[in-house]
């Protein structure tokens, strides 16, 4: 079995091992940089869900709020629990986990005070 590299307990494995080139390198930083400095837009499937809202009825619609306000919590709770769970964290992740759960804290307020809002409307139909 030549070019066969042996594993552990005698199985043959392949392993490759791979390296970044300095160009890489540089391409990666540049990209990275990139990626920090400039504003992406992104769009969520709430977004085209709001835009159609009309198309609901009022409890359906309600209670779609309320479900994606669970699993919004569900998941602020997740998250929460391996930031704390993986400590201690270096700098970048710390950003990266407090990143993230900033973003669902906002969204946790939005479908709070949209659903309390959209509850109160009188509903066009």
């Amino acid at each position: 079995n030549a070019g066969k590299k042996v594993g552990r307990k005698g199985s043959p494995k392949a392993r490759k091992i791979y390296a970044i080139t300095s160009v890489g390198r540089r391409a990666l930083a540049a990209q990275t940089l990139a990626a920090l400095r400039e504003v992406q837009p992104a769009y969520s499937s709430l977004q085209l869900a709001m835009i159609n809202w009309p198309a609901l009825k009022r409890e359906e619609a309600l209670l779609a709020l309320q479900a994606r306000s669970a699993a919004i919590e569900a998941e602020l709770s997740r998250l929460s629990r391996i930031q704390i769970e993986q400590q201690p964290l270096p700098d970048y992740l710390e950003a990266l986990f407090e990143y993230s759960l900033g973003q669902l804290r906002t969204e946790a307020k939005w479908v709070s005070e949209t659903l309390a809002y959209m509850a109160h409307k009188p509903w066009l139909e």
